[in-house]
């Protein structure tokens, strides 16, 4: 859920995207069901979708706390170049206050047991180890236009590569790879999904 900034804000959107009794979501045939073909086992999907608030903004730092207390978040993830940007330091991440936003986010979801991720924008293994070494377990890795661009501009920049205990996922994470090995359909194929090869994770 992008620029989240306060709980009131993500409980809105939460129970819009749930189907009642749990939400208000419109009911019905849709892509999601396969057009009413699962529709009764994603009536129960529904009732508790994926929630993961991004935290973007310096007044969802403010707010966290409460923000955290919103039933059923499986995870926070930080846009750090929109965070940034609210305090006036855009794309200034060894600003101080920023390293100190940055870690204010992670303490308060360490104590709330939410799993707590970054937006590693440049493809970079080194700078993806540094965030799972800080403690991020919900990391979205680039996006493809900066990897065509990256690649481009850097042929020769090698890199070394992160081990398999570095990229092991969080045990607050496994709950979530068990569902996608649940989900007997993707949204546009009778394909089996597994979690070892789910796109989602």
């Amino acid at each position: 859920v992008p620029m989240v900034e306060n709980a009131s804000q993500l409980i809105y959107v939460r129970d819009a995207c749930r189907w009642p009794p749990a939400g208000v979501r419109g009911v019905g045939f849709s892509r999601a069901n396969l057009f009413g073909k699962n529709f009764d086992a994603y009536s129960k999907e529904a009732q508790d979708p994926l929630l993961v608030p991004m935290i973007e903004n310096i007044r969802a730092v403010d707010d966290l706390e409460a923000i955290l207390g919103v039933e059923r978040i499986d995870a926070l993830l930080i846009g750090p170049y929109d965070l940034s940007a609210s305090m006036n330091i855009t794309g200034e991440f060894d600003h101080p206050d920023f390293v100190e936003a940055m870690q204010r986010i992670r303490t308060l979801a360490d104590a709330a047991n939410v799993p707590c991720g970054v937006h590693v924008v440049n493809p970079s293994p080194n700078e993806l180890r540094d965030r799972l070494h800080e403690g991020y377990r919900f990391i979205p890795y680039s996006v493809d236009a900066v990897f065509l661009n990256y690649s481009v501009n850097c042929p020769s920049l090698i890199e070394e590569p992160l081990k398999e205990e570095e990229i092991r996922p969080h045990a607050n994470f496994l709950e979530y790879l068990r569902l996608c090995a649940l989900d007997a359909v993707t949204y546009f194929s009778d394909v089996k999904r597994e979690a070892i090869n789910c796109p989602a994770c």
